[in-house]
């Protein structure tokens, strides 16, 4: 039996879930990151994983980084409570699994950054920063990836969890490229200092809202967390070194480019601090707190694309999961939950195949089950879109 030997390209969430699976299973494997460090770029503050993708990350994660994932969640309840400008309660139909606050909901609210640390812990010695992806070259002993630095590497199978700008996905599906929705998101986050959350008010302060304005969409979110980080670390995993993060609201605007005065996109915090008072001019001024009192320096606004995942590939050597295959809008978190069900799935048709059943049959097994999974999350999330459009 050919051994396997599994190239990752790409250190997101995504990727270094699959890497602790693979490690977990007992497949050789190496990740490749481009960035330098893994916090050498912002890589989202909040992220909402609901009970499938907690289920995904389970069937990938040891017992006590599972555990290290939870303890290190918000506190806050993640139900959102769905209100107007004015804060008076609204009804919205939103998809992607969003309950109300007060129903007994199995979401969790993670920090970006600290949930990518976690995941990389113990992966120290397969971890290869600093490697940009060329190309890659397949023959029928294997696959071989190339990189901006000179270095070349060999193994049996290349997953291209690199991001939707994927390497990989630009050689293995030339033709398949993300679509431009029309819509963008405004990132920011406040921090929930004593003083901002007596201006902000106690039901803002309770957890997730989304405030449905005119024309656009945006969701608040408290991240409040149990103890000191590094030492939950050291209690837990002593081995895994994470940063501390204190609290902090946040918040994304989504709507259309022209909704939001971002057809050209800001150069500079000052002109998105001041397309962000524009926005909210009129809100209530507990509502307003919470845009007007962070730091614009912080914040940030990236196109919407969608990237549908309906067309099969051949090779038997490369494959991909995450958004390098299927991007949607972030606001629900089904992208993100998307991906680990990747993760899972893919890394369980890896052991089956290493227990002598066939890998080609195995990874188009994967295949079928992502686009099926991803179409659902991509056509639901684009809908979403849609009614915002509709409203602008």
């Amino acid at each position: 039996m050919e051994t396997q030997k599994v190239i990752i390209i790409g250190g997101g969430i995504g990727g270094l879930c699959l890497a602790q699976a693979l490690k977990r299973i007992g497949v050789p494997f190496v990740l490749f990151e481009q960035d330098a460090t893994l916090g050498a770029r912002d890589r989202g503050h909040r992220l909402r994983i609901d009970a499938t993708g907690q289920d995904a990350l389970a069937r990938c994660v040891p017992v006590d980084l599972l555990y290290l994932v939870h303890r290190t969640a918000s506190l806050a309840e993640p139900g959102p409570w769905f209100v107007d400008s004015r804060l008076r309660p609204v009804q919205w139909p939103i998809s992607g699994g969003w309950t109300t606050r007060g129903n007994a909901v199995a979401d969790i609210c993670v920090h970006g950054p600290t949930m990518r640390e976690i995941l990389a812990s113990g992966l120290e010695e397969h971890i290869r920063f600093d490697h940009a992806l060329i190309e890659y070259e397949e023959s029928a002993e294997g696959v071989t990836a190339r990189f901006a630095n000179g270095h070349g590497e060999r193994g049996t199978l290349l997953v291209g969890a690199d991001g939707i700008g994927s390497a990989v996905r630009r050689q293995l599906l030339p033709g398949v490229v993300p679509e431009d929705t029309g819509l963008a998101c405004i990132y920011g986050r406040t921090a929930a200092t004593i003083a901002n959350c007596r201006a902000i008010g106690p039901e803002i302060c309770a957890g997730s809202s989304a405030v449905v304005a005119d024309g656009f969409l945006a969701i608040i979110d408290l991240m409040f967390f149990r103890d000191p980080m590094p030492g939950l670390a050291a209690q837990i995993v002593p081995a895994c070194l994470i940063t501390d993060v204190p609290e902090y609201f946040h918040w994304a605007l989504t709507g259309t480019r022209a909704r939001l005065g971002v057809e050209t996109l800001p150069g500079t915090p000052r002109e998105l601090d001041g397309i962000v008072r524009q926005l909210v001019r009129d809100w209530d001024p507990a509502l307003q707190a919470v845009f007007l009192r962070g730091d614009p320096a912080e914040w940030a606004v990236h196109p919407v694309c969608s990237l549908w995942p309906d067309r099969a590939w051949q090779s038997q050597r490369v494959t991909l999961l995450g958004d390098a295959i299927h991007a949607m809008s972030p606001a629900n978190g089904s992208g993100m939950v998307t991906a680990l069900c990747d993760a899972a799935d893919l890394s369980g048709c890896l052991a089956r195949a290493g227990r002598g059943e066939g890998r080609a049959a195995m990874l188009e097994a994967y295949a079928v089950s992502m686009r099926e999974r991803a179409i659902d999350a991509v056509r639901a999330v684009s809908a979403d879109g849609s009614r915002l459009a509709a409203a602008a």
